[in-house]
């Protein structure tokens, strides 16, 4: 008789936005990855923010560092920072690549943060504090200090509907 192992339950006393949306998504998809803590699949709009956010991040801390957004060949640079799930379809990443491409074009047409760099506080800075006995983790993507205000821009790379758009300011509150 094989004796089946029961993956042990801990205490859970940490959270963020994304457990939060994950419960909201699939119970059981939360209990699996955050309590069993199993890997659990990653849908292609997760994996693609991902790689944008990344592609984002590199790209402003070289404008940190001094260098023209003119000087970095951001096609390149997606396609060497680029993951990828197994088994997608080569047609898919090139078509994302592209996708990202443009977003990425566009951010940095829209907004000049080379006159920003100086005032350029923090990129992709983890953020932690305690609510009611439970820890509250989270990412600002980019916090710009100029004297003494403070602006934290998050980035989006999903399309703007309402519903999206309701979950992006559930996600800023919180």
């Amino acid at each position: 008789k094989v004796k089946k192992e029961i993956p042990k339950i801990q205490k859970f006393n940490k959270i963020s936005f994304n457990q939060i949306s994950t419960y909201q998504i699939c119970p059981l998809q939360y209990k699996f990855r955050f309590f069993w803590n199993l890997r659990t699949l990653r849908f292609a709009p997760m994996i693609y923010g991902s790689n944008l956010h990344r592609i984002i991040e590199l790209i402003l801390r070289r404008i940190v560092d001094g260098e023209k957004i003119s000087d970095i060949n951001i096609e390149q640079l997606i396609h060497q920072s680029w993951s990828n799930p197994p088994n997608i379809n080569p047609e898919i990443v090139i078509s994302n690549q592209k996708t990202a491409l443009l977003q990425v074009n566009n951010l940095f047409k829209k907004i000049n943060y080379e006159s920003l760099r100086d005032y350029i506080f923090s990129i992709e800075e983890p953020f932690n504090f305690t609510e009611e006995e439970v820890q509250i983790n989270g990412r600002f993507d980019l916090v710009i200090k100029q004297d003494d205000e403070i602006e934290i821009i998050d980035f989006k790379s999903g399309s703007y509907d309402s519903n999206q758009h309701n979950k992006y300011d559930d996600q800023i509150k919180f």
